[in-house]
């Protein structure tokens, strides 16, 4: 069905009436009537909105609340794919009234009715109220864009008089793009019921009360009440469901073979309508149709679903007026004769029609309401190729109040036929939507209950039931849901649930006991109460040992009344302090009553300890000046003498520095027994050796080489180990480049050790030289295995060639530290003598020499 203004309005309309007064007989409505804002969440205890924007509400304020999608939905890979498994709370709503406005709050006046699910996009919707109106030009609202709109609501106490239509058409749930895809390489046979829809392998599907991720929302499956979209290649999208299913999608284009190749969106589902659910819906979206040609540039898009439209009105004077609340048709394709692939593609479903929900006492005169489904988009045919036409579709909701229609009013939920190709009238699989609903009996969802605080208070209620353990209840005072939570906080640090909860307090003192209280909706309330204890705290004593057969006297503190045991090793159980005589080690038990008859109970374990046994180290040798380690045992306390040398002569271990051999002497006592042991050791010190280090001259140009040289000990390390010959002989050649100290440390036949040291110093004056070895011997020992010049200042241009005895060079160079290693392009040199030649520049002046060397094998 068409009319004049199907392709321009969208949306849905909502009306509904209370009791306000005060208002003049008729009020001309203009063409948008209801603010919208999206609810963000719901407080439950204080009954509060939170929106994103309550600029245009005010206290007194009639609302619509509406949860727009939250629906699950079958997401597998399969026939089963967008059949709805979970509605949740898709499609419920209330009406509700504006306590207060604060900020983005929204104090409602009436308990909210359901948990809504705020990720699903819910929606609040400012509700006019008119005692009489008159629609004077189309009525519609704004069209939904994914957030918010879709909904036209008023209430009308007295009569709405209808001098022009209200029209929500295509205002719902958009249809899903056709986008082409731009890519002119025939894929075939794609069967998949989802895919991303920016990829070729399905168009878009359409939009619907639920939602997926984005790599789900292409391709033929429905979305819910959404149409499939086609797939590859250039199949056909399917109509948007509501009232009842979309119509499928034609089939791929013929050239594909196998044919007919079924792949085309299905239809979306027709969404659950009753009196006892009460939700309501947006029409579905059709599915784009598949489109691929980089010369085409149609995007073959679904048509969008129709709004909703919910008046609520004593008396409606319809005046052969319409309700319109048709779904969209596919986006058709005009053909162009200079571009003959512009419209050879798949094509779109038609939207679902929308949700018309009317309450009145009576109708005057004859009104239609119209809900049906829209058309799939045609296949043009230019080209005498069966491309795949969209779906139909499915027809609406009309929800009426009354057990009849009333005779005066036409109710239309037709739905839309499916497309064709037009040359043969070839519908090449798509199909026409299902016919919609007409329901009767419409209860509108108010909110009715004005709200109240769930818990109005909570109290403690706590008896002794023992000196320091305390029963505890909790007393609810509530208006509707029980409490479900109860949580202590007993004051010392511990914490339980539940009620009633039994706490021991193990410490006399005064605590504060807190009850926290919560009920289904997490609203909470608290009480504290304040309890005294004096318990009694008794203490036997810390565990200790005694001599063995000495009596030992016990000390029990707290409490005035004592009982000690095992009592057969006590000379009176029944004193705080008596004497005990043990053979073995015993563990003692106080029991001790206060005069508040608080008991309390502790123990001490009394150990035997056996006569010490004193030890002392064996002699020791030590070099002069290096600390040895003494050690005694067996004792609580020790004096070591002469105390002079030692680091602390009063512990156990004390460090031994002695410049002479020495005879230390220890005193060791047990507290315990009363024993004191004296002790001795000796320690020997030997000499350290008299190390003397010298050098034979400094370096310079001329002198790169220094002999050094050091007396006095058996053997000999010398550091840095960096320019000498060798660091562990006592006369190492040294060759360093900058000025150096050397150390060695000599060590005699005895074990010890000393050290001297001796400066090198560089400078770099003179006639500039290098030392040119006469032989080496490359044969793998590490000792002289490569020949290269030695020099006390680094190069800073050099030449060094090799020649064997037949003129020809075996060795060249620039390079300060390379080596020749006795080979020649890989093969071992002959014994023998060679002939070098040497040019360089230096910080000493130029150097330019040849020679005789000797390889030696």
């Amino acid at each position: 069905m068409n009319h004049p203004v199907r392709n321009i309005i969208f949306c849905v309309l909502l009306v509904l009436c209370s009791s306000h007064s005060g208002y003049s007989q008729f009020t001309n409505i203009g063409n948008v009537i209801n603010i919208y804002t999206p609810a963000i969440s719901y407080e439950p205890c204080r009954n509060i909105l939170f929106v994103q924007n309550s600029s245009g509400y005010k206290a007194g304020d009639t609302v619509l609340i509406i949860q727009m999608k939250g629906a699950i939905v079958d997401s597998s890979n399969s026939g089963n794919f967008g059949n709805i498994t979970d509605y949740r709370d898709a499609g419920a709503y209330e009406i509700n009234y504006i306590k207060s406005v604060a900020g983005n709050q929204v104090i409602l006046q009436n308990t909210v009715l359901y948990k809504y699910n705020f990720s699903g996009k819910v929606q609040l919707v400012r509700v006019p109220y008119y005692k009489s109106a008159r629609v004077t030009s189309t009525l519609t609202c704004k069209a939904w864009d994914g957030i918010t709109g879709g909904v036209l609501a008023f209430f009308v106490k007295d009569t709405l008089q209808m001098q022009g239509n209200i029209d929500v058409s295509g205002k719902g749930y958009h249809g899903g793009s056709g986008k082409n895809k731009s890519s002119d390489g025939i894929g075939c046979d794609e069967i998949s019921y989802y895919s991303l829809p920016t990829d070729v392998y399905g168009a878009e599907k359409g939009e619907s009360f639920a939602e997926l991720g984005i790599a789900k929302t292409g391709g033929r499956g429905p979305l819910a009440s959404g149409g499939g979209g086609g797939n590859n290649h250039n199949s056909g999208g399917a109509g948007g469901g509501n009232g009842a299913a979309g119509g499928p999608g034609g089939n791929q284009f013929e050239d594909c073979g196998g044919n007919p190749f079924v792949n085309g969106g299905l239809g979306g589902y027709g969404a659950l309508y009753s009196n006892t659910q009460n939700r309501i819906f947006m029409g579905g979206g059709g599915g784009g149709g598949h489109a691929n040609n980089p010369t085409g540039g149609f995007s073959e898009d679904g048509g969008n679903g129709g709004g909703i439209v919910f008046i609520n009105a004593n008396t409606i004077d319809g005046n052969n007026n319409i309700i319109y609340s048709h779904g969209d048709d596919g986006l058709q394709c005009i053909l162009d004769p200079l571009n003959d692939k512009l419209c050879t593609e798949g094509n779109g479903g038609g939207g679902a029609g929308g949700t018309i929900l009317i309450t009145a006492q009576k109708y005057l005169t004859q009104l239609t309401i119209d809900a049906s489904g829209g058309k799939g988009a045609d296949m043009p045919f230019p080209d005498g190729k069966l491309h795949g036409p969209g779906g139909g579709g499915g027809g609406g909701v009309v929800w009426m109040s009354g057990n009849s229609k009333p005779a005066a009013v036409i109710v239309n939920t037709s739905p839309g036929i499916n497309g064709v190709n037009v040359t043969t009238s070839n519908p090449w699989g798509a199909g026409p939507g299902l016919p919609g609903q007409t329901i009767l009996n419409l209860n509108t969802v108010y909110s009715s209950p004005l709200f109240k605080t769930n818990i109005d208070s909570v109290r403690i209620s706590n008896v002794f039931s023992g000196c320091n353990t305390i029963d505890f209840t909790g007393r609810e005072y509530i208006n509707t849901s029980s409490i479900t939570g109860w949580q202590w906080f007993f004051g010392d640090g511990d914490q339980d649930t539940g009620s009633p909860a039994t706490h021991v307090f193990i410490l006399p003192g005064t605590y504060t006991v807190k009850l926290v209280a919560n009920d289904i909706n997490n609203c909470k309330d608290s009480s504290t109460t304040k309890v005294i204890l004096t318990s009694i705290t008794v203490d036997a004593g810390r565990d200790t040992s005694i001599c063995d057969n000495a009596p030992f006297q016990l000390h029990g503190i707290g409490g005035n009344v004592f009982a000690w045991s095992p009592a057969q090793y006590l000379n009176d159980s029944t004193l705080a302090n008596p004497v005990a005589n043990i053979s073995v080690d015993t563990k003692f038990y106080l029991h001790s009553t206060g005069s508040n008859l608080c008991t309390s109970d502790d123990s001490i374990l009394v150990s035997l300890r056996q006569p010490p046994v004193f030890t002392i180290n064996t002699n020791q040798t030590a070099c002069q000046q290096t600390p040895v380690q003494l050690n005694a045992s067996g004792g609580d306390v020790y004096q070591w003498s002469p105390g002079v040398s030692l680091d602390d002569s009063t512990i156990s271990n004390p460090l031994a520095t002695p410049l002479v051999t020495t005879v230390y002497t220890v005193v060791a006592k047990d507290n315990t027994c009363n024993i004191t042991s004296t002790l001795f050791t000796d320690v020997t010190v030997l000499p350290l050796p008299v190390v003397k280090a010298t050098s034979t001259n400094d370096l310079d140009c001329v002198n790169y080489v220094t002999s050094l040289s050091a007396s006095g000990a058996f053997l000999y390390t010398w550091t840095p180990a960096a320019g000498l010959s060798n660091s562990h002989i006592a006369n190492p050649d040294a060759n360093p480049s900058v000025n150096t100290t050397y150390i060695v440390k000599g060590k005699a036949s005895n074990g010890c050790s000393a050290s001297d040291s001796v400066d090198v110093k560089v400078s770099y004056t003179g006639t500039a030289a290098f030392y040119m070895p006469n032989s080496f011997t490359p044969n793998g020992d590490g000792i002289n295995d490569c020949y290269r010049i030695k020099y006390i200042a680094a190069p800073e241009k050099l030449e060094l060639a090799i020649y064997n005895r037949f003129g020809q060079r075996v060795f060249y160079t620039t390079s300060a530290g390379e080596c020749w290693d006795g080979n020649f392009k890989g093969l071992q040199q002959g014994a023998g003598a060679y002939i070098y030649y040497v040019k360089a520049k230096t910080v000493c002046g130029k150097v330019e020499k040849k020679g005789t060397i000797v390889l030696v094998r």
